[in-house]
């Protein structure tokens, strides 16, 4: 059983403090039906589980499967492998097909990597495209989805510019052509058209582009047959599901702190799966800033997870004694006598049951400033309350995952995860010469924070995409030295860049981690390899340099373009160098030898 520490609003000071205990904690379900409409507002009524923590520990629900409401078609295992693919827009969405392909090649025992994993982390860029896949995959074979891989010494611009990209039913499948001439800005003035809302606009318009072509948009997501029956008795929707042998998706996303309107910070990780989503601790916006200026400074939030479908729900009547009405639900009782019926309503008017388009749109949003002009609150938007304040909604903006967590490993850590593949593209490459002490020249890998050694001075010149924090520190700064080493070595080598290290975990309260555990952790970076570009014809490298070329500075093209309406889109040839390139980076001998023995190490499904 995993577990994890005690939930309470938190602060500085309480995150400091590593001695902290914890206990066992108790989740509860509520359940809710039909449709109603009193005589102010009209609201849709929804059959929900609710899981409130209180404030001790929590147990998440994929790990209570003995209770009938929780069963699923595979196990979800804290002891085995795990992977995170990190944020980078059309950047990460194009090299990770590559690094799927790999994956899915890669025999272990008597299945592949990628289905032996137990949870699948994503951010941003990389929610787009898993999002996409393990649901797409419920149907389409995967070799469809991801396309073919082509090997360096048949690397062209004419194979570039074809491979894939055929024109037949195969092409128009293949994951890599949802970026093809991609015009995310014509996507978002149709939803105007359609009267969408302006805080739903970005996911209409990522789930126009990256899921209808499957038939995934619009779609209500559920994990087991007992969600999908009631929500289809209750809406008439067909709900969706993702690949019985996937891992379990997480897609990360972060509440946002809008009080500066020109450049919106992270608050804490908010997670979402197709199952549930929610915050576990509890956030006081006093201590921990969130939501708007005008935003009650008293206000709570969290405390809960609720079905991901139900998201934006209001809080439901507690009665007079509020949280005191809830029976807490004892995960080893598998009767159902302990469930309290409460109404748990969304505005039918805001908002409708939340859907696949939201979670891989609000995960991968962090470009939704740049369209203002058409929509002043474009930013995505959901009311959220805690079980123990009363009257506590509060409308909150939950944006980007980067902008907490670049990497998306926090999210598994808070589950005890002991042994995770990270996935990391960046904007530029290690030079030649650095030491690990030199941490700005790491400041675009995203990961220093993790070890506690981001520092805004030394990076100001070389700025990540999103602001970093040491909130967020999991990792002894001391781990640094042998994992940046490491990093470099393999840099020097001209092959793929990772670095394989075991490392103590630290606690967290802020993100939920009780630590105290050893992690293996793989860090897979991608990088340029002189092996590999030694292997493509010079007309093809001679562009690397060329700032007017498609492929300048290759494979560290930039996450987005300049322009509004080509903000994702990104050519044939570049999409199949990237995704190629990295496949070629999971088979290199090394490698695949350090992946194969992570898995034959940890536990598989």
């Amino acid at each position: 059983m995993n577990k994890t520490k005690k939930l309470r609003p938190t602060n500085k000071k309480v995150r400091k403090n590593a001695n902290y205990k914890t206990k066992h904690m108790k989740t509860k379900h509520l359940v809710t039906k039909h449709l109603e409409t009193n005589h102010e507002k009209s609201y849709i009524k929804i059959f929900s589980k609710v899981w409130i923590v209180k404030q001790s520990d929590i147990t998440y629900p994929e790990f209570q499967q003995n209770y009938e409401l929780n069963k699923f078609t595979r196990e979800y295992n804290s002891e085995g492998v795990s992977l995170t693919f990190g944020a980078g827009g059309r950047r990460s969405y194009s090299a990770f097909i590559g690094f799927l392909r790999g994956l899915h090649n890669m025999k272990i025992g008597k299945s592949n990597a990628f289905c032996s994993s137990h949870f699948l982390s994503t951010v941003s860029g990389s929610s787009w495209l898993l999002g996409t896949f393990v649901f797409a995959n419920k149907n389409i074979h995967k070799d469809v989805l991801l396309g073919e891989s082509i090997l360096p010494k048949n690397i062209s611009l004419t194979t570039l510019k074809n491979t894939n990209f055929n024109m037949d039913y195969n092409s128009n499948k293949y994951l890599g052509a949802r970026l093809i001439k991609a015009d995310i800005q014509k996507l978002i003035i149709q939803g105007k058209k359609e009267n969408i809302l302006p805080s739903y606009l970005w996911s209409y318009a990522c789930g126009k582009l990256f899921l209808q072509p499957y038939g995934l948009d619009k779609k209500v997501m559920t994990l087991n047959s007992y969600d999908s029956k009631n929500i289809q008795e209750i809406t008439g929707q067909v709900t969706i599901s993702p690949n019985d042998n996937a891992p379990l998706l997480i897609s990360n996303c972060s509440l946002l702190n809008l009080t500066n309107k020109s450049k919106p910070k992270g608050t804490t990780l908010f997670q979402i799966t197709p199952y549930y989503a929610g915050i576990p601790n509890i956030i006081y916006n006093k201590e921990t800033p969130f939501a708007y200026e005008h935003t009650e400074k008293e206000s709570y939030i969290g405390g809960h997870f609720q079905s991901t479908f139900s998201l934006g729900s209001i809080r439901p009547y507690l009665g007079t004694d509020g949280i005191q009405n809830f029976n807490l639900f004892d995960a080893n009782d598998e009767s159902k006598n302990n469930i309290n019926l409460y109404n748990l309503k969304i505005e039918k008017e805001s908002c409708q049951l939340f859907t696949l388009d939201q979670l891989i749109g609000i995960s991968g949003s962090s470009q939704v400033s740049k369209f203002t002009h058409l929509a002043d609150d474009i930013t995505p938007q959901y009311n959220m309350w805690c079980p123990y304040q009363n009257n506590s909604n509060v409308m909150v903006p939950i944006g980007d995952g980067a902008y907490c967590d670049v990497p998306g490993i926090i999210t598994l850590l808070s589950r005890n995860v002991k042994h995770i593949i990270t996935f990391i593209t960046c904007g530029s490459d290690l030079k030649e010469g650095i030491t690990p002490d030199s941490h700005a020249d790491f400041c675009l890998l995203n990961i220093l924070n993790l070890f506690g050694l981001y520092n805004e001075e030394e990076c100001i010149n070389v700025k990540p995409d999103f602001d970093q924090s040491n909130d967020i520190q999991v990792f002894r700064q001391y781990d640094w030295t042998f994992f940046a080493q490491n990093l470099l070595n393999t840099k020097a080598t001209g092959g793929p860049v990772y670095s394989k290290q075991k490392m103590l975990v630290l606690p967290n309260l802020l993100c939920n981690i009780v630590g105290g555990y050893e992690l293996d952790l793989l860090v897979i970076v991608v990088q340029s390899s002189s092996i590999f570009n030694n292997l493509l014809p010079k007309s093809i490298t001679e562009q690397f340099t060329d700032k007017n070329s498609q492929f300048y500075n290759f494979p560290n093209i930039t996450m987005t373009t300049d322009d509004p309406q080509t903000l994702m889109s990104i050519t044939e040839e570049t999409s199949n160098l990237l995704s190629s390139y990295c496949d070629w980076c999971i088979n290199y001998p090394p490698l695949k030898a350090t992946i194969e023995e992570m898995y034959k190490e940890a536990k598989t499904p």
